[in-house]
């Protein structure tokens, strides 16, 4: 009987290497050794979970048949060893064939649920990649429509421009054109699939640099007269930061131009750039100067915030009296940004 034990705990135990031929190999331990031992516990208990793990993998080949074959084995056993009347006798049948069919409804109702789990997910896949699609296709549309209106505007803006090589003014709004045709052609990539590719532009601080010192020629070309400031160096910086702080400090140039007071010292705009991430603290005297519906947004700074927000940092904005304040803190990696009170 230890051997016996031995061997159908051994087949359990393979169940993870071979399922189908351990389970079988249990029922047919099982049906040998019931002849000269009769019924044990551990035999039942094996036998069950077999039956139980077929009716998962395979409820109506190996399931049923295994039922079947164990059904038999014990039926023969009774008669044989225990003297039973008849091999047909019902009572004894049902006594058998009972904890044989609850073993396998237990497994046939694990497999039924698996396939649900199954089913559900693969829906779940479907349902995202229609959503997936229906995104690409409305990014698709969006990107048409910003070919089709805002590229073709500029590109009239630009061949206005393009007419009047020696006047300076007309010159900077050529070079606004051409900056502008290159962002619109990236979003446009991106809306389309085409998308962006990360390191385009050359390292961070020289990007960062060149556009504050673009961004500070263009203002005091137009009146707005400050000294946009950098300090520090970050050698380690992340691709979504990157963009987001030179999206950010474009917006607020923007906003200059808009809001401001124009005149000497009109604003401030000091950039902070350390391991952890960028500091930006902007500053300037708001004008009464009221802007054409078209020209309003509202959206800039709005959105600007969210992302920063995603990123981990912070943007907060405060109007003053007359005294426009705004100051973000952006991490290279959410995991350094500390909250400041």
């Amino acid at each position: 009987m230890t051997i016996v034990s031995v061997v159908l705990i051994a087949c359990i135990a393979a169940t993870p290497v071979m399922p189908r031929l351990s389970q079988w190999l249990v029922i047919g331990c099982y049906c040998v050794s019931l002849l000269p031992l009769g019924y044990t516990v551990v035999q039942d208990v094996s036998l069950a979970i077999a039956i139980g793990i077929l009716a998962y993998l395979y409820p109506f080949t190996d399931g049923v048949a295994a039922v079947v074959v164990a059904t038999i084995g014990g039926q023969i056993n009774a008669v044989v060893v225990y003297s039973q009347s008849s091999f047909f006798d019902i009572a004894a049948f049902a006594r058998v064939i009972l904890p044989l069919a609850t073993a396998w409804v237990c497994g046939y109702a694990a497999n039924l649920h698996q396939k649900s789990i199954h089913m559900q997910r693969l829906a779940e896949k479907h349902l995202a990649a229609e959503k997936e699609n229906e995104r690409l296709q409305a990014n698709a549309k969006i990107a048409v429509r910003m070919h089709d209106t805002l590229t073709n505007d500029l590109s009239c803006i630009s061949a206005i421009a393009h007419q009047h090589p020696d006047d300076p003014e007309w010159n900077v709004i050529l070079r606004r054109s051409q900056s502008a045709f290159v962002q619109a052609h990236a979003v446009i990539d991106y809306l389309s699939g085409r998308g962006i590719r990360e390191g385009d532009g050359g390292p961070f601080m020289e990007r960062l640099r060149q556009q504050l010192d673009e961004d500070g020629k263009y203002l005091d070309f137009l009146g707005y007269h400050g000294v946009p400031e950098l300090h520090g160096e970050a050698l380690v910086t992340t691709h979504d930061a990157e963009e987001e702080i030179l999206a950010l400090l474009k917006e607020i140039g923007t906003n200059i131009q808009r809001h401001a007071v124009p005149g000497d010292e009109s604003y401030i705009l000091n950039v902070d750039v350390t391991a952890e991430g960028v500091e930006i603290f902007e500053t300037n005297d708001v004008s009464r100067t009221v802007l054409s519906e078209a020209e309003r947004s509202g959206r800039g700074l709005a959105m600007h915030r969210e992302q920063i927000k995603r990123l981990g940092g912070i943007l907060d904005t405060n109007l003053d009296g007359q005294l426009w304040i705004l100051h973000a803190d952006i991490p290279w990696d959410k995991r350094m940004m500390v909250p400041k009170r």
